[in-house]
């Protein structure tokens, strides 16, 4: 990835709610991997991904979003040069009834 670069995907969630955002990224030494996370373009999240000591070394890193039901655009803006995204994953975190 170079700075300025970015990937858009469309998704349609299905529920609304919090979800689980894996990815499977590769760093190259003395580097951290920054994006954005733009979903419909509002800034959500700015994650940075740390060194995996090359850009063949993969590493799965977490976070979570919180994403409204139907079509959404989801776009990664690359901040920083010197890493790889090789997939990206969405779950629905699923909530726990309250016990009383």
């Amino acid at each position: 990835m170079d700075a300025g670069v970015w990937m858009d995907y469309k998704v349609n969630v299905a529920t609304a709610g919090t979800y689980k955002v894996k990815y499977r990224v590769a760093v190259d030494s003395g580097y951290t991997g920054k994006v954005q996370l733009q979903v419909n373009g509002v800034n959500l999240k700015m994650p940075s991904f740390p060194t995996t000591g090359g850009l063949k070394k993969w590493v799965i890193v977490s976070d979570s979003v919180t994403l409204e039901e139907g079509e959404q655009k989801i776009r990664l803006y690359a901040s920083q040069n010197e890493w790889k995204l090789n997939w990206l994953k969405l779950k629905l975190i699923p909530k726990v009834p309250e016990k009383f």
